[in-house]
């Protein structure tokens, strides 16, 4: 099982990834998203190259502790944007809906430092290698 969190303990987004469908590749994934005063658990979708994508834009954000990466599937059941200060803080927002862009919707943000990246890409990198290959 592989498994992407982003933030610390008290504050985070945590994606579980149960399993990728052989027959159009999308990966389907259980959400948890806790941030002060709300919890929420949703079930959400993915293609594989999301977290391609999201890896790539967060390597350099990384990099150059500047600019944004995005986890933004086409469906936008939830999205992530993260976004670099330049000095290592770096902003987290979102939102998740209980269905893709229907019903109950949660708009949030947290942040982060920088030193919490590098075990994010990590994680990615092991997905990318899983569902990728």
């Amino acid at each position: 099982m592989y498994r992407l969190h982003i933030g610390n303990h008290s504050e985070f987004v945590a994606i579980e990834i149960r399993n990728r469908r052989a027959i159009d590749k999308w990966v389907n994934c259980d959400v948890e998203v806790r941030v002060k005063g709300f919890r929420a658990s949703i079930s959400a979708e993915f293609e594989d190259r999301d977290f391609l994508r999201f890896e790539n834009e967060l390597r350099t954000l990384y990099d150059k502790l500047s600019g944004t990466a995005r986890l933004w599937p086409r469906d936008e059941q939830l999205t992530l944007t993260l976004q670099g200060n330049g000095l290592g803080r770096i902003e987290v927002n979102g939102s998740a809906w209980y269905v893709a862009c229907y019903g109950s919707k949660l708009e949030f943000e947290f942040e982060i430092d920088q030193s919490y990246l590098p075990a994010v890409l990590h994680q990615l990198s092991e997905i990318d290698k899983a569902f990728l290959a």
